[in-house]
């Protein structure tokens, strides 16, 4: 059966949201192989080849995909997503939250220099949550879009009651707690007073 140009490019961006987001969540392969009922070298060469090379169906990759955030057509589900960013994941961190149409956001530095973190509000009921290396604060804040508002992201480096909450808000387990904290930050009663912003860009 010929395969459409249409269909190779779903296949590339379905294997580039699975190798981000299983790495994002610190999710192993063989675990979602397991959970799926699929052999871990078939996602791993679906990953690896780009959706090139498919021994898995398009419907459990849709379920896959799921399973770890993502709706059909690259959309986020509702709810807290949790990540852990690393350097080389960058563009498709942003990529993902700009294609999402987020409404706001900030990129927290601590004082201390040693992390930064990511909250972004991708609409009412979604909410992204990320730990990123100090260093690659500033290229994920300037990778963001501005909103339909014209709003950037703002970049705001914290002072020690900020760095305490932000931290403890990331070790906090309940998700519905966490976020409702997120929202708070754009409330008359934030998490934490939030010193002067820098816009990105």
């Amino acid at each position: 059966m010929k395969v459409t140009d249409k269909e190779r490019e779903v296949s590339a961006e379905m294997a580039a949201w699975l190798g981000f987001l299983r790495k994002a969540k610190r999710v192993t392969l063989q675990s979602i192989a397991e959970t799926h009922a699929t052999h871990r070298g078939n996602l791993s060469a679906f990953i690896s080849s780009k959706g090139t090379t498919r021994n898995v169906s398009m419907e459990k990759l849709r379920m896959v995909l799921f399973d770890l955030g993502l709706l059909d057509g690259g959309m986020l589900a509702p709810g807290l997503h949790r990540w852990e960013v690393d350097e080389e994941m960058v563009d498709s961190l942003c990529e993902l939250l700009n294609k999402s149409e987020f409404e706001r956001g900030y990129v927290f530095r601590l004082g201390n220099g040693l992390r930064a973190f990511a909250v972004v509000q991708v609409c009412e009921a979604n909410a992204v949550f990320a730990s990123l290396p100090v260093e690659i604060a500033e290229r994920v804040a300037s990778g963001l879009k501005p909103t339909e508002g014209g709003q950037r992201i703002s970049l705001v480096d914290l002072d020690r009651a900020g760095d305490a909450q932000i931290q403890a808000l990331w070790q906090t387990p309940a998700d519905a707690s966490v976020f409702a904290s997120i929202q708070s930050l754009w409330t008359d009663e934030p998490l934490f007073r939030l010193p002067i912003e820098k816009r990105a860009g």
